[in-house]
């Protein structure tokens, strides 16, 4: 065998050889990925009905039970509910137990919470503070706590995996923390060109998005402060 045959045999093997490796890292990769354990399930997310958040009632589907309550609601459109999905299925369980350690059980006295509810069950989820070293969190479902992790997109740059694990859990947060923007949809207040202020007999007030502060209704025990009320608008 000549030389160049030799070059040529040895490229072909290198070529193999990488192709393997490749192969190989995509596989296990894969395998690392769809063996996560899901804290919510394509199934589990579908069954959702209904989210509450600070007593706002965010509908993804209509039920008896969703419009018998006497709350403020507003529905979730399609392709937000989308986004939404995606966000949730991206939380992974790393562990769960029954009982935490009263120095981790502490920060559920005051850590934000949410109503799921589904044809069959209503569920309270809380959110713990993220361990700024690992970019774990604890996440609580009714009795039960999950040491759990998310990779939520989220817009803008991060130096490490764990940097980039914060940025996420507090994609997550904001879903408890600011719901209208998060369920509802970014754009509400942006398209919207006037807000009233109603009862059941009359409209108060209007405000429109020219800053003007129309009065529809006074009674004659309400004075109006309409120098207080041009400087507060100009603000």
């Amino acid at each position: 065998m000549n030389s160049d045959s030799k070059d040529i045999l040895k490229l072909v093997l290198i070529l193999i050889l990488l192709l393997v490796i490749a192969w190989c890292l995509s596989f296990f990769t894969t395998f690392d990925s769809v063996h996560k354990k899901l804290l919510f399930s394509s199934y589990d997310l579908d069954s959702w009905h209904s989210v509450k958040v600070d007593n706002i009632l965010y509908k993804i589907k209509e039920t008896k039970n969703v419009s018998k309550q006497k709350v403020s609601s507003f529905v979730i459109a399609p392709a937000q509910w989308n986004t939404i999905q995606q966000d949730w299925s991206q939380i992974y369980v790393l562990e769960e137990i029954k009982k935490l350690p009263l120095t981790i059980a502490d920060q559920f006295q005051t850590a934000p919470c949410l109503s799921v509810i589904t044809k069959n069950q209503n569920q309270k989820i809380c959110l713990g503070d993220v361990n700024n070293s690992t970019g774990n969190f604890w996440i609580q479902i009714d009795d039960l706590f999950y040491l759990a992790r998310t990779e939520m997109y989220f817009e803008g740059l991060y130096q490490s995996d764990v940097e980039g694990m914060r940025l996420s859990y507090h994609r997550l947060k904001s879903y408890f923390t600011e719901p209208f923007k998060n369920w509802y949809g970014q754009n509400f207040w942006s398209n919207a060109q006037q807000w009233s202020l109603k009862t059941k007999k009359s409209t108060l007030f209007s405000l429109n998005t020219d800053a003007d502060l129309l009065y529809t209704y006074i009674t004659k025990n309400i004075e109006i402060h309409r120098e207080a009320k041009i400087e507060y608008l100009r603000k």
